[in-house]
């Protein structure tokens, strides 16, 4: 059976695709606040009405179930944009995985380079939890932050098939290559592949906050 990461590496794949045409949106029945000078890490603050409406949805995470809750609660958290972020980051936190990864994916659907430093912040899962790591650099990745990108490079080596596919799939997306890797392929043509993608990696490991096209056209 998948586990939950399986699950929401998924619909936050699926969250994003909606996230990126609206990272900018607040809600127009809540205006925000002027933005404040851009070296502040202030982010823009909600109306009333809206971040009432945000605390009870942050109440309601714990309980979120089932695909169709997660992702409507990620795409909406995701569609409140910047007013959303400090909620977003303290629940990043949340020692429940299921709570963190969701705010994750919401981070990452909106597609906002200035949540990285922020985000580095946050404590790192423990190096037993692999899907909320993999979860987590994920994030990274998606915001242009290839810091962890060892994250699902490791990944590509886990004994689950969904784990390598999915990390696959995240690097694949970002870098827009395989290095001829294949996650049900057999066991020593993967060891292979891993090492050109290890390589791959260190070539460019200079500059860790680069932007996906920056990294594949280097």
């Amino acid at each position: 059976m998948r586990s939950s990461f399986a699950r929401l590496l998924l619909l936050a794949s699926i969250a994003a695709s909606v996230g990126a045409g609206c990272s900018s949106t607040t809600d127009s029945s809540a205006p925000a606040e002027p933005a404040p000078a851009e070296d502040s890490l202030e982010w823009l603050e909600a109306a009333p009405d809206l971040a009432n409406r945000m605390d009870r949805r942050m109440e309601q995470m714990p309980w979120t179930q089932g695909m169709d809750e997660r992702v409507e609660m990620i795409q909406w958290w995701a569609e409140r944009g910047e007013p959303a972020y400090s909620r977003l980051l303290d629940m990043a936190a949340d020692p429940r995985p299921g709570v963190a990864d969701m705010a994750f994916a919401a981070l990452a659907a909106s597609r906002d380079s200035r949540l990285v430093e922020p985000l580095r912040t946050v404590p790192w899962p423990a190096e037993g939890e692999l899907d909320s790591r993999y979860s987590r650099a994920r994030t990274h990745l998606v915001l242009g932050d290839w810091s962890h990108v060892d994250v699902l490079i490791d990944g590509l080596e886990d004994d689950r098939l969904f784990a390598r596919s999915l990390c696959l799939k995240t690097l694949r997306t970002a870098s827009r290559q395989d290095l001829g890797y294949r996650a049900s392929g057999p066991e020593e043509e993967r060891a292979a592949a891993v090492e050109r993608w290890r390589e791959w990696a260190q070539d460019r490991a200079g500059d860790p906050l680069l932007s996906a096209r920056e990294v594949s056209e280097g």
